[in-house]
């Protein structure tokens, strides 16, 4: 009996590993719409004072969350490689994150390849 039975790892941990996949799916492209958005002025049409505060705002989200989900969707075509990760399951969407926040904070110096590597 105890050999036919599955661990909590084999049972569950696909599954979440899956989810985890499909939520990091959801975020890119959420990070994608977000700074599409961000380009233009119906945040101010609807009484927001930025893209990060109607974002906030209406998806229920922490300035913080908005403001990476933009930072994230301005970089997309400087973390071409980081998005082929996340996109086949090899990297998650919060290194994304860290990644288009150092692109920020770097700028003409950012290597996405050396980031990559470490």
């Amino acid at each position: 009996m105890l050999g036919t039975a599955l661990s909590a790892v084999e049972k569950v941990g696909p599954k979440l590993v899956a989810l985890q996949h499909e939520i990091d799916l959801a975020q890119l492209e959420f990070a994608r719409l977000a700074s599409q958005f961000s380009c233009g002025e119906e945040y101010e049409e609807d009484g927001s004072v930025s893209p990060v505060d109607w974002i906030r705002f209406n998806c229920h989200m922490t300035s913080t969350a908005a403001a990476s989900s933009i930072s994230v969707g301005d970089h997309l075509g400087r973390l071409e490689k980081s998005t082929v990760g996340v996109l086949n399951g090899a990297l998650g969407y919060s290194h994304m994150v860290v990644l288009a926040r150092t692109a920020e904070a770097t700028g003409e110096e950012f290597n996405e390849r050396d980031l990559l590597e470490k």
